[in-house]
């Protein structure tokens, strides 16, 4: 009883360690350790280069195994549990490669001890992770690992914070005792906000510890202004959390996307998410599926093709572009992206024209008057330039006279009349 309590106890712990993981790196986790799928496939199956899909399998492995130790779910207290004939093959067959390259030898370490976990905890018994997986999807949309970027669906939900073990409780416990002393020091403050990094690591932590976290990093840093390592955990720490608002961000755009499709911005804003975590693979993935759904969806090429733009693919916007002006030759967002990629691709000329197509369609597009000044100013056609920041100095006195952006706005008008009268 007590060993099966056990086994449910690590599964759930294993479920949540790869929840924690970025979307690329569990897509590929789960392609190949829960589907079978051979590694040279995988590429196909997510759209990707075969390096980028070997470094995330890698990558997710590390984490996955970083995670589940500190949550006191390591390969050292499962050792009995993971020495089976086909890991210790693979360990065997790696020293015996590899005698000189001890960091080899721990890798594939590393992949036996994955498959053996996937393999004994989580797709076996009562908790085969199939039922489990299917019964998440039926919940949140979801049809499986190729639909683990789609818009309102994920393999495994994103949500809570991972559960603290007795130990780290206890070694938190120590940590705020040693900081709270008199006598504290720099060194003090820096183990004790390192820790809780490395608990948010493991699998995340509430806003209160983040907090406690900051301002120990901080105390440790007045104590100790020259100190590197505490500046770099205290940059870490910022860095993960930026991670996390911007995830958070991607979340609240998607889900306004769901309850309100017809918006325009609610996409483009899903989009600029997406790029701001450099997932536009998925996203381009995403868009494109919709586009397939209904091929004659207009805005579907529009977003398509900001996608495309967002992720830096001109030749890609500019095709998917001209594209949609076919069922839609008054797409003004298509015009406009058909015009920035072609800027983009060195023809600027005819960019030019597919800016004023998109204004004549929409005078008040604003875009278009920001990207036809920049154009203007970097070609020396000055009284252009003038003109186009006129209008988008008009478009944001008539939206919001107090607006602060419209100091710039005035000082790119000065800079330009200045450079005229020279």
């Amino acid at each position: 009883m007590a060993e099966r309590a056990e086994q449910v106890e690590l599964a759930e712990a294993v479920r949540c360690a790869i929840s924690k993981l970025p979307a690329p790196q569990r897509q590929v986790l789960l392609l190949r350790h829960y589907q079978d799928l051979p590694l040279s496939e995988i590429p196909q199956s997510l759209g990707v280069p075969i390096g980028t899909a070997k470094s995330r399998l890698s990558a997710a492995r590390r984490h996955l195994r970083r995670r589940l130790e500190l949550s006191g779910v390591g390969p050292e207290g499962m050792v009995e549990a993971h020495d089976t004939p086909k890991a210790q093959a693979t360990v065997a067959f790696a020293e015996s490669q590899f005698v000189d390259s001890p960091v080899l030898v721990e890798r594939w370490r590393r992949v036996a001890w994955t498959q053996e976990l996937f393999h004994r905890h989580a797709l076996t018994g009562d908790l085969h992770w199939e039922k489990t997986l299917a019964s998440r999807g039926r919940q949140t949309g979801g049809t499986g690992a190729k639909g683990a970027g789609s818009m309102g669906t994920t393999m495994i939900p994103e949500t809570g914070v991972h559960s603290i073990t007795k130990a780290n409780r206890a070694r938190l416990t120590e940590l705020r005792k040693a900081a709270r002393s008199p006598v504290a020091t720099a060194a003090d403050f820096h183990r004790l906000g390192a820790f809780i990094v490395d608990l948010d690591e493991a699998g995340g932590v509430p806003v209160r510890l983040f907090e406690e976290s900051r301002q120990a990093l901080d105390r440790a840093i007045a104590l100790d202004p020259g100190d590197p390592a505490v500046r770099w955990t205290r940059g870490w720490l910022y860095e993960r959390w930026s991670e996390r608002w911007r995830d958070e961000a991607l979340a609240s755009f998607r889900t306004a996307v769901a309850i309100q499709p017809e918006q325009e911005k609610n996409h483009f804003q899903y989009i600029s998410a997406h790029r701001s975590r450099g997932r536009m693979e998925a996203c381009i993935q995403e868009y494109g599926e919709r586009l397939q759904a209904k091929p004659d969806d207009a805005q579907g090429y529009a977003y398509l093709a900001f996608a495309y733009y967002a992720a830096r693919q001109f030749a890609e916007v500019l095709e998917t572009a001209e594209r949609g002006l076919g069922p839609a030759p008054d797409g003004k967002f298509l015009h406009y992206y058909r015009a920035e990629s072609l800027l983009a691709l060195g023809r600027a000329e005819e960019a030019e024209k597919a800016f004023h197509r998109a204004l004549a369609i929409d005078p008040g597009f604003v875009d278009c008057h920001y990207s036809l000044a920049g154009l203007y100013d970097r070609t020396g056609r000055v009284d252009l330039a003038i003109v186009e920041w006129e209008a988008v100095l008009a478009h944001h006195l008539a939206e919001d006279p107090s607006d602060p952006y419209l100091s710039r706005i005035r000082g790119e008008l000065a800079r330009l009349r200045a450079r005229r009268s020279t």
